[in-house]
């Protein structure tokens, strides 16, 4: 039986967090757990809480939850911190969309790079680093598991300005697999599908079925020539290149500003939908409502009613605490793993659990043209992350003029002026 402890700072984040309970509730390796909820929001803590509280009972899981607002009260002790953070909730994510589209900088999702990534990234790393530098104190042997983005940037400051050992979890290539099973009528467990790169912008090296042994990418590649309406930047970037992009074309053309640009009528030749953040506010607004509801409703069934899963961070903790070996897609530090990119950079690669962590483990290196593109990327995150601590709005101007959107240093400039303005309640001033 686990005497673990878990904390999961940013419990409110209401959808992430009873999903996660749920998975805790479930691993019969974590049973006997702690797990501590934290949240500044009150009222969606609360939530939480309460589904947390009826998991646990229906389930007659031996879990101890517990809550509260102060991440320094609950730290102390604890085996396992994940931090799930979005400082300006749903107002900020949406200004980090509308105001760069003003300026002609057009992305879907915004929340990784450039100018929406590099806000999102100022509000984000200060609080993380505080809650790292605390575990330093008080709980120094403890694995931070972070699923905040920007995801790049946040594990790079923890790396670079702290001790505390971190890695980064996304469910992108768990999507891709889904996704690529559905449309080759497979089942996603048969496939095993290996990738690298940096979050958000990872690239498939291998995809077999592991049942047969075949190869499954020619099967991949004749689909995009036949269908390349299903996913058209992903499937323009692997006649490009070769391999093939894991996650939603939304996510990918933060990366490639081609695929927004006028050239190709703003997004609409590749099907990117740039009011995919005000539609994704809406979606998370009916979920809170549900969940509202479900809390409230004495006779529901709350294990059967929650669908989805946390990703993997259930299953990483239960391999950890009880010496189990799986392989996982992590984002850890580079050190050699990607031949092609710089060791102190964070990389998405997979990952395999033993006695002395998370290791990442070795790939061949990426094609030059996909390394050349990650590397002006890690370029740009590193820059980030230094403006993000020292506050100094130069690094920030540098950072916005390595990102392939920027055309004109005046126009970058005005944009930064308007993206300081409008999150000057999140992060104050920059010198």
């Amino acid at each position: 039986m686990s005497t673990t402890k878990i904390v999961l700072v940013g419990a409110g984040s209401a959808v992430f967090g009873v999903r996660l309970v749920r998975d805790i509730v479930l691993t019969d390796g974590l049973r006997g757990s702690e797990l501590v909820l934290v949240d500044i929001n009150e009222e969606m803590l609360d939530l939480v809480f309460r589904i947390g509280e009826r998991l646990v009972r229906e389930q007659n899981a031996d879990l101890k939850l517990s809550r509260c607002t102060d991440y320094r009260e609950a730290l102390p002790s604890a085996d396992f911190v994940i931090t799930t953070v979005a400082k300006g909730g749903s107002e900020a994510w949406l200004k980090d969309v509308e105001i760069p589209r003003s300026h002609g900088y057009n992305y879907a999702v915004g929340d990784t790079m450039g100018p929406g990534g590099m806000f999102r990234a100022f509000r984000t790393i200060p609080i993380i680093l505080d809650v790292a530098r605390e575990m330093e104190k008080v709980c120094p042997d403890a694995l931070l598991i972070n699923y905040s983005n920007p995801m790049t940037a946040v594990c790079r400051a923890v790396n670079k300005y702290t001790n505390i050992e971190v890695i980064g979890l996304c469910h992108g290539l768990l999507n891709t697999v889904h996704t690529i099973a559905s449309r080759l009528e497979l089942n996603p467990d048969d496939i095993t599908a290996w990738a690298a790169g940096i979050n958000h912008f990872i690239w498939l090296t291998d995809i077999v079925d592991k049942t047969t042994g075949e190869d499954i990418y020619p099967r991949v590649r004749q689909r995009a020539e036949e269908l390349p309406e299903e996913q058209p930047v992903a499937y323009d970037l692997l006649r490009v290149y070769g391999l093939l992009p894991s996650g939603g074309d939304d996510h990918i053309v933060e990366f490639i500003q081609y695929y927004t640009s006028p050239e190709s009528e703003n997004g609409a030749l590749y099907n990117i939908d740039l009011d995919y953040v005000r539609k994704a506010i809406a979606r998370q607004k009916e979920e809170i409502d549900f969940l509202m509801n479900l809390a409230n409703d004495p006779d529901a069934k709350v294990t059967e009613a929650i669908h989805g899963t946390a990703e993997s961070a259930a299953e990483i903790m239960d391999c950890l605490t009880n010496a189990k070996s799986e392989v996982f897609m992590v984002n850890v530090p580079n050190n050699g793993k990607i031949p092609n990119l710089p060791d102190e950079a964070v990389v998405e690669i997979p990952g395999v659990t033993t006695p002395s962590g998370v290791q990442g483990i070795q790939v061949a290196p990426l094609p030059p043209g996909i390394a050349g593109r990650i590397l002006a990327c890690l370029n740009e995150f590193e820059l980030v992350v230094e403006a993000a601590v020292t506050r100094k709005r130069y690094l920030a101007l540098q950072a916005l003029l390595i990102n392939p959107f920027t055309r004109s240093r005046r126009g970058a400039e005005a944009l930064l002026d308007e993206m300081f303005e409008a999150n000057r309640a999140y992060i104050g001033d920059f010198d």
